[in-house]
């Protein structure tokens, strides 16, 4: 039940915010310059952010594809020649 997580307090608030926006909308659609200008610096604004997750969203996956890569090839650190030596050796008692 998604719409039960949203309080009736949030919507009015959200209703009135995008009121708001659409009205500065409008006006630019009517002519005025600073509601245009106000309207084209929300999109640079939203465009930027848009590019921001997307690169993020590359990024994340790179950085998974390599961890992935990574534990495959059984290196748990970058600097690490292989396994370190064992100091105890193994006991074979328990095996028969």
């Amino acid at each position: 039940m998604i719409i039960a997580r949203f309080s009736l307090r949030w919507m009015l608030i959200a209703m009135a915010v995008l009121s708001v926006v659409f009205l500065f909308i409008s006006l630019a659609v009517k002519g005025q310059h600073w509601a245009l200008a106000l309207c084209a610096a929300a999109a640079t604004f939203l465009v930027c952010v848009l590019i921001q997750a997307v690169c993020f969203l590359l990024a994340r996956i790179l950085a998974e594809a390599t961890q992935r890569l990574r534990r495959q090839k059984g290196d748990a650190s970058p600097f690490s020649s292989g396994p370190p030596p064992q100091i105890i050796p193994p006991d074979n008692s328990f095996v028969e």
